[in-house]
């Protein structure tokens, strides 16, 4: 078969090890950096799972039940010292999705006013980013995650949940939390 092969190809021994070298490079580019390429590929999506999985592309949800702050109000209302929780989510997080019809049940029987920032409109390192994830080492851990629910008790940090938690998990951060 090898030997059918040359004939056919009717390539000299020079030509063979440059074909063969460039093959050996592209596979080993592949191993070092496929992921990389496929992360960039699903990443370019609007939904990842919908580019990924052949779905239709959907526009982003809306949190209606939840008035939408900036960090910059954020900060302006810890400085009153107000009480409130706070949701950090993004258009494009599928648990934060799931997560909302549990969370909008949940503060239906709280006098605590809640609010949500998407986290998508800002960047890592900006002026606003540092002074809201400085306020306590739990947020420089978390504030990457969502669905992050916080709280803030009398203008401090008090307690948070990350992730995406059932309604008794939820019902029982309320409690505990004296919210």
């Amino acid at each position: 078969m090898k030997n059918q092969l040359k004939e056919k190809l009717n390539l000299d021994e020079k030509t063979r090890e440059v074909i063969y070298c460039v093959l050996v490079v592209v596979v080993i580019v592949l191993v070092a950096f496929g992921d990389r390429i496929v992360l960039r590929f699903i990443k370019s999506s609007p939904n990842p799972n919908d580019r990924v999985f052949g779905g239709e592309t959907k526009e982003p949800y809306s949190i209606s039940f939840l008035e939408q702050l900036t960090l910059d109000e954020v900060l302006e209302k810890l400085e009153r010292q107000e009480t409130f929780l706070l949701l950090s989510s993004k258009d494009d997080c599928y648990t934060c999705e799931k997560y909302l019809p549990i969370l909008e049940v949940g503060i239906e029987g709280i006098n605590t006013p809640a609010y949500y920032i998407d986290r998508d409109l800002y960047d890592e390192g900006s002026e606003a980013w540092n002074e809201f994830i400085s306020l306590d080492d739990r947020i420089v851990q978390n504030f990457m995650y969502t669905p992050y629910l916080m709280y803030f008790k009398e203008g401090k940090f008090e307690a948070e949940l990350v992730g995406k938690k059932d309604q008794d998990f939820l019902e029982q951060f309320f409690e505990n939390n004296g919210i």
